[in-house]
């Protein structure tokens, strides 16, 4: 998987990743997981405190002691675009580390995330998003 940032592409595991907001009305986070599978992004669930506009309205309800709504959805896309925003606290997670992309790029950046085949040496020439983000904090 690659997402696109300001012009420059980085590397997305295909084991996943999950992106994180709070909503801006009832200012708790949600948070949606997805992952690669074929040629497509599979948004696999979507986690939230309470339902309202924006909900998922279909999926398997998951029992859960975390106190959030549990969707599996098993959705698949063919592109994800982002806005990032600090009003929303936008933040990335890539294998367990959190990245506050709300404070790394300018409100209203786009992530656009797509599976794309790369021929193996630009693949293997371009930064993970992880470095990507570790460089953008060490510039702000």
């Amino acid at each position: 998987m690659v997402a696109g940032v300001n012009g420059q592409l980085c590397r997305l595991p295909d084991s996943g990743f999950a992106l994180q907001w709070q909503h801006s009305v009832e200012k708790e986070n949600w948070r949606e997981d997805y992952r690669r599978q074929g040629n497509q992004l599979l948004l696999v669930r979507s986690r939230f405190k309470t339902y309202g506009a924006g909900t998922p309205n279909n999926g398997v309800l998951q029992a859960g002691d975390s106190g959030l709504i549990d969707y599996r959805l098993n959705r698949l896309l063919d592109e994800l675009n982002w806005v990032v925003s600090s009003n929303v606290q936008s933040t990335l997670w890539i294998q367990g580390q959190a990245w506050p992309v709300h404070a790394l790029l300018d409100d209203y950046s786009t992530l656009d995330v797509h599976v794309r085949r790369l021929p193996l040496w630009r693949y293997l020439l371009m930064d993970s998003c992880n470095e990507l983000f570790r460089q953008a904090h060490k510039l702000r």
